[in-house]
């Protein structure tokens, strides 16, 4: 009796740098114009179904003719396996995750093919770890879901709070965004999707810790305001904590099993302030945004109202105009203190220019296929096992010096000179 095994393609089939699945789609076109004129100039191709509109963006962006347009559609298994044999990384942007996700993952994960993409989607991602961790680390793949503002920022900080304190363990961490910018269709949609998901999904991905393969002490999680003294400012639970979260800790997950852990005393929180400076208004904005967030919850639970929402809310497509992108910002607080008797504490700033959910992300995005892809022989000891991985545990510290180089990142420990930023 004998056990099946996937073999890895080889490796000189992989004629591509990246492949960019999602071409045409908003966020998937401003992906194709950061690797267009990206210094590296990696090699890759514009992928998506309709050849025509793949046309129309080939000849918008002026795209040279070594950039390939490629047809396939996630509905065609043979297609996407015909895609990753091609290239070293998938990068999709074809979302609702949860709704189209699966199929170009799975490629992915059988044939030894990297992958990245932009899910928030907490829930699909639990359940690709189910399906496809196995497979991913008998055929080599890496695959990193949550590579753009979900939740990039998040884990590279926690991971750079980890680096600053070791080898002290971490005790209590927690994040403060502030931030400027816009929504799109994609992202609008994907909620609606997360909300449609069906109650054993709901389940299966209950708890901060559905993601890691080891579970730890069960922090508070409520959706309160929180008094940070401190700074004389109250801080607004984070809409994006229940991703960002689980993503971290996975990695905790992931470093505790291979012995280069956070610890085990590690807890995590994110919070939201409205502006960069503690202000009057600030802490009033703060006191209105929850109750807010439970009327949007309440109303996305009743299934009438996500039709119409569906239906005549934001399309795929639609997204903030270039004004909002070029002028957004987001502002990242992390606060890390140890669990051991050195009582240490730091506090890392992280600033992104551009709006943060797309500007941004297509710069996070586009530098995590470039790791993949391109520099495979420098990522860290914790993505050897492949498998579903985070940011952290499959790039880190080579992640964290391109987003630098790129210009868009930049980041800083308080009461320390030196700014870590790019051009």
């Amino acid at each position: 009796f004998f056990l099946p095994t996937i073999m890895p393609p080889k490796k000189e089939e992989k004629t591509l740098d990246i492949v960019v699945f999602g071409a045409t789609g908003y966020v998937g076109k401003l992906i194709v114009e950061y690797l267009k004129t990206h210094k590296d100039a990696p090699s890759f191709a514009i992928c998506g179904r309709s050849q025509q509109k793949l046309k129309e963006l080939h000849t918008e962006l002026g795209l040279s003719n070594a950039i390939e347009i490629i047809v396939a559609d996630v509905s065609d298994a043979a297609a996407l396996t015909k895609v990753v044999k091609r290239t070293r990384c998938v990068l999709t942007t074809v979302g609702p995750y949860t709704l189209y996700g699966e199929p170009m993952l799975k490629a992915c994960a059988e044939n030894g093919t990297h992958y990245v993409d932009l899910t928030g989607e907490h829930t699909w991602v639990k359940q690709m770890i189910i399906k496809y961790n196995e497979t991913a680390m008998r055929t080599g793949a890496i695959i990193v879901p949550c590579c753009g503002f979900d939740s990039i920022p998040s884990d590279i900080g926690v991971f750079l709070v980890s680096e600053k304190l070791s080898p002290a363990p971490l005790g209590s961490v927690f994040s403060v965004f502030s931030m400027k910018g816009g929504m799109s269709g994609g992202t609008f949609q994907s909620g609606l999707a997360i909300a449609d998901s069906d109650a054993k999904v709901h389940k299966d991905a209950a708890g901060v810790y559905c993601l890691s393969p080891v579970k730890g002490k069960q922090p508070s999680w409520m959706l309160l305001p929180w008094l940070q003294l401190s700074r004389r400012r109250l801080l607004a639970p984070f809409i994006m904590e229940s991703v960002n979260m689980r993503v971290v800790y996975r990695s905790w997950g992931l470093l505790q099993s291979q012995r280069r852990p956070y610890g085990p005393d590690f807890r995590y929180r994110e919070y939201f302030t409205f502006g960069r400076k503690p202000s009057l208004m600030s802490n009033i904005s703060a006191m209105i945004f929850i109750p807010m967030i439970y009327m949007i919850l309440f109303f996305f639970s009743f299934s009438f109202v996500r039709s119409l929402l569906k239906k005549y809310g934001l399309q795929a497509g639609d997204g903030p105009s270039k004004e909002v992108r070029d002028s957004g910002w987001s502002h990242v607080e992390v606060f890390g203190s140890t669990a051991d008797q050195s009582k240490k504490d730091v506090e890392l700033i992280i600033d992104l220019k551009g709006d943060p959910g797309y500007k941004a992300t297509s710069v996070l995005i586009g530098e995590s296929a470039i790791c993949l892809s391109r520099h495979s022989d420098k990522l860290p000891p914790s993505s050897n096992g492949a498998g579903i991985l985070t940011p952290a545990t499959a790039m880190g510290s080579l992640l964290v010096d391109r987003l630098v180089k790129s210009g868009v990142f930049s980041y800083s420990f308080r009461g320390e000179a030196e700014t870590r930023k790019g051009k």
